[in-house]
């Protein structure tokens, strides 16, 4: 397995390497192309043409965000990060699927398992549209398809908070309401996944009486948002952007009050004043059990250093591959120790691996008392692929 790093800094005709880079020239025999950036360079029309020109027989696949992670340069706005692999051991294969509105995306994510079901399935990578997918529901579909055993990794695009527009790529293609996926063969692939908040529950545990996907009406039997502002007190006025401080945390089914322990965690995106009710960025079911949650820069730094120690595991080596994909909610939170959570995830690895990534609308990974992946919010979610001689 060779990982190659690139950054493109400037203008998209620009093509400049990162100090991680192991080779002096391009990794022109790569399998794997992944490419995370702005919106608008991620619609530049030259990107296609000049990653075909350097990689002539990968598959690229990319979105925007709403921040770049690499080795090369740790967290940025506004360049391009190409990460190029070639693989020694693994075979892939990739799909992609349309959802045009939300409702469509449990059949994207069942065409998306169906193409991808096979012998030896190792992982499947996972990018799609952050604003026009359901990630919640994606993920549902596609595992209906896959055996539970495997990892789906990977994320939705950003638009850096914008909430307006996201796009992904594969190929000579860059789209609105797509997902793509990549499918993983092989016995030689080692996969780790972590996926930790940082968040810390606060107050009583409440029951979600009313809820339509991600749609939350009501509350222990009152309206949604009346609760929720009880607990923000003087930031309820600058609602919805002091929810991002505030996210809602999804409890296991065992456990009373505080002995219950998160599940997932969602972000809020939307208040309707009307309806009294909130709109997260991933699902919440009816009869779940919730609690709000607040934290620490100190708290969210540390949780990311754990998320990579558990993607590393005890057999790992610390080189190949890390894929990061931390919450937008994160980042605004965090401010400018973001890249704090980066460098404590690097940390864990140590210098041999290549870290890409980036800053999503929700993160995929599997949940950390549960085999199937979850949709995430403010999450740092690690994956790391490793090939290994000897499986």
């Amino acid at each position: 397995m060779q990982v190659q790093q690139a950054v493109i800094p400037g203008k998209i005709p620009a093509f400049k390497f990162g100090r991680q880079s192991m080779l002096q020239d391009a990794l022109s025999d790569a399998h794997l192309v992944m490419v995370f950036g702005p919106l608008k360079k991620m619609q530049s029309s030259g990107l296609p043409r000049l990653l075909r020109e350097h990689y002539p027989d990968a598959e690229v696949i990319g979105c925007s965000t709403s921040g770049e992670i690499s080795s090369a340069e740790g967290v940025t706005e506004d360049p391009v990060t190409v990460t190029a692999v070639h693989w020694s051991r693994t075979h892939m294969r990739v799909e992609e699927a349309r959802a045009r509105d939300m409702g469509l995306s449990f059949n994207a994510g069942w065409q998306l398992g169906e193409r991808l079901a096979g012998p030896d399935l190792a992982a499947v990578l996972l990018l799609a549209d952050g604003l026009a997918v359901n990630g919640s529901d994606l993920l549902v579909g596609l595992q209906q398809v896959l055996p539970p055993e495997v990892p789906v990794l990977g994320g939705l695009a950003g638009d850096n908070a914008a909430f307006t527009h996201t796009v992904v790529l594969h190929n000579d293609r860059v789209q609105s309401g797509y997902a793509v996926a990549v499918g993983l063969y092989g016995r030689g692939l080692r996969v780790g996944s972590g996926s930790l908040s940082g968040w810390e529950p606060f107050g009583a545990l409440h029951t979600v009486t009313r809820s339509l996907r991600n749609t939350v009406y009501e509350i222990d039997g009152r309206p949604a948002l009346e609760v929720y502002k009880e607990y923000l007190g003087t930031e309820a006025g600058r609602l919805p952007g002091s929810g991002l401080s505030y996210p809602v945390a999804v409890m296991d089914g065992e456990g009373a009050g505080e002995e219950a322990e998160i599940q997932l965690v969602r972000t809020l995106l939307g208040v309707d004043e009307k309806e009294q009710s909130l709109v997260f960025a991933g699902n919440i079911k009816q009869d779940a059990r919730i609690r709000i949650c607040r934290s620490t820069e100190h708290q969210l730094i540390q949780s990311a250093g754990e998320s990579g120690r558990s993607a590393l595991g005890e057999a790992g080596s610390g080189s190949g591959l890390a894929l990061l994909v931390s919450c937008v909610g994160r980042k605004l939170v965090l401010g400018r120790r973001v890249a704090d959570e980066v460098e404590a995830v690097s940390r864990a690895f140590g210098p041999e691996a290549v870290l890409t990534g980036f800053y999503s609308n929700g993160e995929m990974c599997p949940g950390r008392r549960e085999p199937r992946s979850l949709l995430h919010n403010q999450t740092m979610t690690v994956a790391h692929l490793e090939e290994v001689d000897d499986p």
